[in-house]
């Protein structure tokens, strides 16, 4: 449903203001756990008791779905050169492929290390840069693909 909603409306509030939405959102809500973590404890009641606080966490994760989890697929398939696309694309999957993988592996020696708290800390740090990497990225909202890539199509 949270893709679907991307799809619907990426051409009218764009890529980019979608993608900084998401990451944004992702940073309150990788932070809002930590402060309950911190009001609550680690345990699993902690977080099922305030069941406001379930809703409001629940509610955060659309998100993760409508932004990023999203425009990361599509802003890559359109900001290569026709010519160059899939070999793009294919290699920013590939590098997303990779850190999800380093993450996994990283993860129970990062969780004995610094705890969850510490990695949702650094997820929200993420995230953060996730945002502010994607201010300078051009906005390309109701443009075909070679507008897009800036290539230079041939009169017909």
């Amino acid at each position: 449903m949270c893709a679907l909603t991307t799809v619907v409306l990426v051409d009218t509030l764009g890529r980019k203001a979608i993608q900084i939405l998401g990451f944004s959102m992702m940073a309150a809500l990788y932070l809002t756990v930590v402060n309950l973590m911190i009001a609550h404890g680690t345990s699993i009641i902690g977080f099922l008791i305030p069941s406001s606080y379930a809703l409001a966490i629940y509610a955060l994760t659309f998100f993760i779905d409508f932004g990023p989890n999203t425009t990361t697929f599509v802003i890559p398939a359109e900001v290569y050169l026709t010519s160059r696309r899939t070999t793009g694309h294919g290699i920013s999957a590939a590098a997303g492929k990779a850190g999800a993988a380093i993450v996994t592996l990283l993860f129970p020696s990062l969780q004995l290390a610094i705890g969850i708290r510490g990695i949702l800390i650094i997820y929200a740090i993420a995230a953060i840069a996730g945002a502010l990497l994607s201010i300078p990225l051009k906005e390309p909202k109701k443009m075909d693909l070679e507008a897009i890539s800036e290539e230079i199509v041939p009169a017909s």
